[in-house]
């Protein structure tokens, strides 16, 4: 993908998505760095930066050789072909360009084509950006809410997308205690998409730390 910026002269940069192969410790620092920049409250300290970087699947947004993005991904306990999009965050001067959504793409194509069969994230029920973009744009369904989950009025609506056929006919999150099923999708309003954390939806340093997204 090839974009310009206009408040550097129109200059023209490729981006590329790429994962992580080789844990490299300085990457432990770039990620926190974004992280920082992204959320109100950081999501990584160094050692759940450097175990994500090792046990985890760590996709990168390059911009040339400038790390503009990153997005975390686990594996389901209960399900292991099934992934958890975690946290996903881009600098800032690099939102608002459509690349929120670009790598949003890019990480689904990586984890099915290593046979992950689907994708559950988290987002706040009051990110209707958000919502409208992982619902309308790619395909994701809500089966859950959880009632302040990160806290009191931190709740969390559970999303769900099959990357391809899928053994479990029904999301693995166990409904219970203050777990509330949803019959349908909350509606979703219009509006650009939100730049990544895995999900939110402002895209701006000051959104919900860990288990929502941006993109």
């Amino acid at each position: 993908m090839k974009i310009s910026l206009a408040n550097e002269g129109g200059r023209i940069y490729d981006v590329r998505c790429t994962e992580v192969t080789a844990p490299d410790p300085a990457l432990i620092r770039t990620i926190t760095e974004i992280d920082l920049l992204t959320f109100s409250e950081p999501t990584f300290s160094r050692y759940t930066g450097g175990l994500m970087l090792r046990h985890g699947r760590t996709f990168l947004l390059q911009a040339e050789d400038l790390v503009i993005g990153t997005c975390q991904c686990l594996r389901s306990w209960n399900a292991p072909d099934e992934a958890v999009l975690f946290c996903m965050a881009l600098r800032p001067g690099w939102r608002g360009q459509g690349l929120g959504r670009f790598f949003v793409t890019q990480v689904l194509e990586g984890l099915a084509a290593s046979g992950i069969g689907s994708v559950v994230l988290e987002v706040s029920p009051a990110d209707k950006r958000a919502l409208h973009l992982y619902e309308e744009i790619f395909g994701f369904q809500a089966f859950a809410e959880v009632e302040d989950q990160y806290g009191r009025g931190k709740s969390k609506v559970h999303m769900r997308l099959a990357l391809q056929e899928h053994e479990h006919d029904e999301p693995t999150l166990n409904l219970v205690g203050n777990i509330t099923p949803l019959r349908q999708p909350p509606a979703a309003s219009g509006g650009s998409a939100p730049d990544p954390h895995c999900p939110s939806g402002s895209g701006s340093a000051g959104s919900d730390a860990p288990g929502a997204s941006s993109a």
